[in-house]
């Protein structure tokens, strides 16, 4: 480097940057668009993933252009005086194959952050309460998981320093699953951001106890055998001389970057009989959960049940009793509820109330099961943080922690306003498979049917079903006084949909009720045009034929001849009367009983 200066010295400057870089830091370093380590990175990465290429060749020419451009690159930017952390987008004065590497190097770095956006997106984002360096507290940091990508140095920048996390300081914890790279030791990585001052010594001590059980069960099976050395000698590490836990350190071991902690790393492949294996027996998923024992964010949270305070039940616990704290909102409802207040406790951290903790509640609420990948994401809950409590919304039931006990948290008024509202949810729900399987099908056979009896069995099942509903609506259809309240009843009724459903389900009913009375007016106004086709020329003829045999030729009435008109006459008018009644008859057979 010193003689592509030209006999200049190596500025102090970049000296400092290149060790805070490698320390991981995110805010001396500065941002990424402006910091020499995330454009080298960017600059390089294409041809450093070109050197992992099975052909050998290949791998030589890859790795030479990247130490070339690389060099190149850097060498410019030191001649031109410029500050690494502060690395303008434009260069001024420089010459064409500095210009061509900076414009490349942004380029790519352009590219790496919308990769690092999307990839954020679809990835666990959550908070954890992690041990700080040398001591036993723990603090709450952001942490995200990824899995099956490509982490380069830049897109680890992006995440450190990600300012929508719930800390604002970025998410100081990855995790990072390949498992293309099984058996290299980089399958499986979690590391934090050493400016962050964590020690994962508790996740270390854990993932190396699980593997020497896994081992020892695996030992036992029918051609197994015990957890071997590795093939490139036993990884000596520091925290096998402070006997953290029962780990042995015969054996390939989880790295643990030579004791600091802040970076651990899946065992490398071992050798068995000349054969080679992979050093661990733990799956992404056993390591997620290890990661959720050690730092479920709980912090010194522990709760009971409002009506049994004997038991206090921490949530990280995977035990019955967590799962007993969710409730039937509602008789025969399938909405839960948890009501519970926190237990007094000692020696425990302070509570950060944070997203990750109430989607635990929230993941009590779907299935009593409370884990990593359970977890619902913040845009499937709703939380309101008041008078000395938090209430937590989701579409499976409400959650009611009741924080300070001398707070005049109104868990009675919350408890029944949430009842109101799911009382709406069920009705509707099985007003609407009375819909599916009853009332549609007597509406359409009425339809089809001419007979009056099943127009009004229809029409009475309707009519019974508005008439509820209507009770239900008033019933539920409560004004709350207490502004909290009223807000609380506003997100379950929004999450939980009850009215829309309800008024669906009416719609339906008052659909089908005017096509049943609809169709009866078609039909009685069908007979109402054949009194008017049929009768009225009847009687018209009727009356001629009567006026011609009652007045003879000599204008006078012969006695048979009156006979025979008043019979006419009083068949004619028989006959329109039945009509008549035909009419009526059609036109209220609809109607109620």
């Amino acid at each position: 480097m010193q003689s592509r200066l030209i006999g200049r010295e190596f500025p102090s400057l970049w000296s400092s940057y290149s060790e805070l870089w490698e320390e991981g830091d995110t805010e001396e370093t500065g941002e990424a668009e402006h910091s020499f380590g995330a454009l080298l990175s960017a600059l390089v990465h294409v041809e450093l993933q070109q050197a992992s290429d099975p052909s050998a060749e290949v791998r030589s020419d890859a790795l030479s252009t990247a130490v070339r451009k690389g060099m190149t690159y850097a060498s410019g930017l030191i001649s031109q005086d410029l500050q690494p952390s502060r690395i303008p987008p434009h260069l001024v004065e420089a010459g064409t194959g500095l210009t061509r590497l900076h414009r490349e190097a942004r380029s790519r770095l352009a590219y790496e952050r919308l990769a690092y956006s999307q990839v954020a997106r679809s990835s666990a984002k959550l908070q954890l309460a992690i041990h700080l360096a040398g001591s036993r507290r723990k603090t709450l940091v952001d942490a995200i998981l990824f899995s099956e990508i490509l982490f380069t140095g830049a897109m680890k920048h992006f995440s450190r320093s990600d300012p929508t996390t719930f800390t604002g300081r970025g998410y100081a914890l990855q995790a990072l699953h390949r498992p293309a790279l099984k058996g290299t030791g980089n399958d499986i990585t979690i590391s934090t951001n050493p400016a962050s001052s964590l020690d994962l010594w508790a996740l270390w001590a854990e993932l190396e106890r699980l593997e020497d059980e896994r081992w020892r069960s695996f030992a036992d099976t029918p051609g197994g055998f015990k957890r071997p050395r590795g093939n490139d000698g036993d990884r000596a590490l520091v925290s096998h001389d402070e006997n953290i836990g029962s780990a042995m350190a015969c054996h390939q071991p989880w790295w643990d970057d030579k004791g600091k902690r802040t970076l651990i790393a899946a065992p490398r492949s071992v050798l068995h009989d000349g054969a080679s294996f992979p050093g661990s027996l733990l799956t992404w998923g056993d390591v997620k959960a290890a990661m959720w024992r050690c730092y479920a964010p709980t912090m010194g949270l522990r709760v009971s049940d409002r009506k049994d305070r004997a038991t206090a039940i921490k949530l990280s616990d995977s035990s019955a009793n967590v799962r007993a704290l969710a409730t039937p909102l509602v008789y025969g409802s399938d909405t839960t509820i948890i009501d519970c207040v926190r237990m007094p406790s000692q020696g425990d951290d302070a509570i950060i109330w944070s997203p990750t903790l109430s989607a635990m509640f929230a993941a009590m609420l779907a299935t009593g099961e409370i884990s990593i990948d359970t977890l619902p994401d913040t845009s499937d809950f709703d939380v309101i943080e008041a008078r000395g409590g938090t209430m937590i919304i989701s579409k499976h039931g409400v959650a009611l922690i009741e924080l300070s006990q001398t707070s005049d948290f109104p868990h009675r008024e919350l408890r029944r306003a949430a009842s109101d509202v799911a009382t709406v949810v069920g009705f509707a729900r099985d007003l609407e498979r009375s819909l599916q399987s009853e009332i549609r099908q007597l509406a359409l056979v009425s339809a089809a049917n001419e007979n009056g009896r099943s127009k009004r069995s229809a029409l009475r099942a309707i009519y019974s079903a508005k008439l509820k509903a209507r009770d239900i609506w008033e019933r539920s259809s409560r004004v709350e006084t207490d502004s909290l309240v009223r807000q609380f009843r506003e997100c379950c009724e929004a999450r939980w949909q009850g009215r829309a459903q309800l008024d669906m389900v009416i719609s339906e009913l008052e659909e089908l009720e005017r096509m049943i009375v609809s169709t009866s007016e078609l039909r009685a106004n069908a007979l109402l045009n054949k009194v008017a086709i049929y009768g009225l020329p009847a009687s018209l003829a009727g009356n001629l034929l009567g006026g011609l045999l009652l007045i003879g030729e000599k204008g006078e009435f012969n006695g048979v001849a009156f006979a025979v008109a008043l019979a006419y006459a009083g068949s004619t008018v028989a006959g329109v009367a039945f009509l008549f009644w035909l009419v009526r008859r059609e036109a209220s057979s609809w109607r109620m009983d």
